[in-house]
């Protein structure tokens, strides 16, 4: 029988393993372009839970009814910031079903558009 390159005592598998960091792992959440999310404030958090109540605010069918998490309306990448009015407080099935249905969620105003950036004069 003939040995495959990737028999079991080969040079792939005698290679020495990498070094493990003796270090925690951080937990840094990174968005799609890689830069660090900033954490939401805790008075803004705060003062959107009073608002709401502790519920969520968009309750769709299924809605599982306690607020859980904050929805940027004006996201992130598209200038929002982390303000009261710019937040909402859903449920997680809800915040799932405005990301699912975009159409819907602008419709309702859960999501908004960006604006665009004014144009230069030509004048100049």
């Amino acid at each position: 029988m003939k040995r495959s390159p990737l028999k079991r005592h080969s040079e792939i598998k005698r290679k020495a393993p990498l070094p493990r960091s003796t270090e925690p792992l951080k937990k840094t959440r990174l968005n799609p372009r890689g830069r660090k999310y900033k954490p939401i404030p805790q008075e803004v958090r705060e003062a959107v839970t009073e608002r709401a109540k502790g519920l969520c605010e968009v309750t769709l069918p299924g809605c599982l009814v306690r607020l859980q998490h904050l929805h940027h309306k004006l996201s992130r990448a598209q200038g929002g910031r982390h303000v009261a009015d710019n937040l909402a407080g859903c449920c997680m099935s809800c915040h799932g079903k405005i990301h699912a249905n975009p159409e819907w969620a602008y419709r309702h105003g859960w999501l908004i558009r960006g604006q665009a950036a004014p144009e230069e004069s030509a004048n100049g």
